[in-house]
Order: structure tokens, then C-alpha cells, then sequence
């Protein structure tokens, strides 16, 4: 081995976009841009673009612990992010793996894509809730899925801040209830950590967007790969996100795909 140094690596767990806008694609995308060498485990295949998701195909779960294997036997990970999970069955492969192998770990619980098609199999809901996000250390969902997961009916940022504590419970070190989905001038994300709360506000843009979850969780992941402790992560990659929102611009027929380019 010469003395050239390492590159900080990163693993994403996660669904493939064949359009390219969102999952494995735009995860590999940001830690490119931020410095960080990606590798990936593919949970599955996806038959997408901007205007919607039409086939998914799943990777079988043994196929996704191995690919795990593979990374973990050889790269040094300083962090990982999951996204797409899809079935109850993946999702316990990859519980028992991060179980025995302790790294940070940014969960994104993708329950829905952008134009509404179901990424996860309403059996794997609890699982998910009850195994994996207990191992995270930052957790960053949108209203319907604070809502699936903390229990309670979310109307206002009050009530994202009380999804942000229930979900904290868990066992996640920084909650972050991205609040997009509520009817605001402005989007407020509800950042919870250890008892305290912050707001990040942002100017909504014009548009429907596109990979815009996983983007930001494949920041944070990053900026803790770099160094960077959780929290101080999380604030970060929201301003990162303000920039990259701002930048984005079509390029195909309906959603926008956040542009992570311009970091």
C-alpha cells in the first residue's frame, strides 16, 4: 500500500433509478460531488423516469447481504444511508447485518416515491419501524412517512415537531422531519436533536422534484463520511439543498430532479 491516503467511502442502500433522477443513481451522484468514494448495495431494479414509476424488481435479500459483505471484507465505510427498501425480507438482511457491523448510519424510510407509487411493501412497514431505525443515527422523513412512523396526524409544525421526538425514541441520534409536504408559503424542516429542535426554512420552488429525499440523506451520509458529527451534518446538507433546489432544472417530461451538480 503507498501513502497516498484513503478517500472517505460511503455506502448507499437502495433501489435503482433507470431515469436516473433519484435512488442509487443520485446517491452515487452526491457522494462524487462532496468528495466521498461511493460504493453501493442495489436492494432493487427499478423501470422509472420523471413521469413515474412503472416495474419494480427486486434484488433477492441474500443477494443484497452479500453485496454488503463484499464492501464491508474490503472497504474501510465511515458511513452508510439506506433508501429504497421494498420488502420485509430485504429489510431484515439488512437490519442483522448493521446489527454486527456498527457505522453510522442516515436512514431514509421510503415509503412512497414522488409521484406516489409505493417503494415499500406495506408489510415491511413495521420492520422497518421497529428494527432498522433503531440502529440509525439520523433518520429524515417526509410528513406521510413521520406520520406512518410516529403514529399522529401531522397539521402543523407543532405536530412534526412531536412526530420528531416520538420517532428520536426510537433510538435515532438526529430526527429531521422534512416538512415539504405541508401547506406553507415556506418549507420548514423540523431538525430534533437530543431534546432540542431547530427549523431550516426555505422558499418552495416552482416545481414538483425528484430524488430530493434521497439526495439529502446521501449529503448527510457524506458529510459524516468527512468528518463531520451528525447534527452538524444535517445542517449542512440543508443548505446544500437550498442550493442545489434553486439550481434544478428539467430534464424530462414532468418531475425535476434536484441538481446536486452545482455543489
Amino acid at each position: 500500500m503507498d501513502d497516498r491516503g484513503r478517500l472517505p467511502v460511503a455506502v448507499t442502500v437502495a433501489g435503482s433509478d433507470s431515469g436516473g433522477g433519484a435512488g442509487i443513481e443520485a446517491d452515487l451522484r452526491v457522494f462524487a460531488r462532496l468528495g466521498v468514494f461511493g460504493a453501493c448495495a442495489l436492494t432493487a431494479v427499478t423501470v422509472q423516469n420523471t413521469m413515474g414509476v412503472y416495474e419494480i424488481h427486486p434484488i433477492p435479500p441474500h443477494i443484497v447481504r452479500r453485496q454488503l459483505e463484499a464492501i464491508f471484507e474490503d472497504l474501510e465505510v465511515s458511513a452508510v444511508k439506506t433508501g429504497m427498501l421494498f420488502s420485509r425480507e430485504i429489510i431484515a438482511e439488512v437490519v442483522a447485518f448493521f446489527e454486527k457491523h456498527r457505522v453510522p448510519l442516515v436512514v431514509d424510510p421510503v415509503f412512497r416515491a414522488g409521484g406516489g407509487e409505493s417503494l415499500l411493501r406495506e408489510d415491511a412497514k413495521d420492520v422497518l419501524i421497529q428494527e432498522l431505525i433503531p440502529l440509525a443515527t439520523v433518520v429524515t422523513p417526509n410528513i406521510p412517512e413521520a406520520e406512518g412512523i410516529a403514529g399522529l396526524r401531522i397539521e402543523s409544525v407543532d405536530d412534526m415537531t412531536e412526530a420528531a421526538k416520538r420517532i428520536a425514541e426510537l433510538g435515532a441520534e438526529v430526527v429531521v422531519v422534512k416538512g415539504g409536504h405541508l401547506p406553507r408559503d415556506e418549507a420548514v424542516d423540523v431538525i430534533y436533536h437530543k431534546g432540542s429542535v431547530q427549523h431550516h426554512s426555505r422558499r418552495r420552488v416552482g416545481y414538483t422534484l425528484h430524488g430530493s429525499g434521497c439526495t439529502f440523506s446521501a449529503a448527510i451520509a457524506s458529510l459524516i463520511a468527512l468528518g463531520n458529527r451528525p447534527l452538524q451534518a444535517v445542517k449542512r446538507a440543508e443548505k446544500l439543498m437550498d442550493k442545489a433546489l434553486e439550481a434544478s432544472v428539467p430534464v424530462g417530461k414532468k418531475r425535476v430532479p434536484v441538481n446536486s451538480l452545482v455543489w
